[in-house]
């Protein structure tokens, strides 16, 4: 993938997408007490321009970010393989493969990871369907307004999953 943001070296590792100053700004903007969470999310998108649109809208969020961006099913099984990441966002149509696609490789790798799917193609019965197979949420790519909320809640959810473990754990 050859999007302006990836080279070769910084293709084989994680990404932090703020510059010093971008970091100083959000915590200001956040306020300087507040603790940000660093958020890994595995992007899987074919389209550079839609890949930009993402990554727009993430710089938003009030978390920070690194990405790694996939667009063949191979490379992503081998992400899900080799990394840890906390949520994947990934188009509905790429070359060669769908969601649907990425949905089973989840299964079959036992992989327990949050799954937003966004497209501007799918109509209603497919994003249903999507749900039905493991999707966490579906957005319209004209429409990216909710996906920094989405992102928060699972943060949430995936936080409060983790202190139930540890009460568990703990309490045995």
């Amino acid at each position: 993938m050859n999007f302006p943001q990836d080279n070769k070296a910084e293709n084989e590792k994680k990404i932090n997408i703020y510059s010093e100053a971008e970091l100083r700004q959000k915590e200001n903007s956040i306020g300087n007490n507040a603790i940000k969470k660093k958020v890994n999310i595995l992007i899987a998108e074919d389209s550079e321009a839609d890949f930009i649109l993402l990554l727009r809208e993430l710089k938003k969020g009030s978390f920070i970010l690194e990405y790694k961006t996939v667009d063949k099913i191979s490379d992503f099984e081998n992400e899900i393989r080799k990394n840890v990441y906390d949520i994947i966002i990934s188009d509905f149509n790429l070359r060669g493969f769908d969601a649907f696609n990425i949905l089973s490789s989840l299964k079959i790798h036992n992989a327990n990871i949050p799954i937003i799917i966004c497209s501007g193609t799918v109509g209603e019965e497919k994003a249903v369907q999507l749900m039905k197979e493991g999707a966490t949420d579906f957005l319209l790519k004209d429409n990216l307004k909710r996906l920094n909320t989405i992102i928060d809640r699972l943060i949430n959810e995936i936080e409060e999953k983790t202190l139930n473990k540890t009460q568990i754990k703990e309490s045995e």
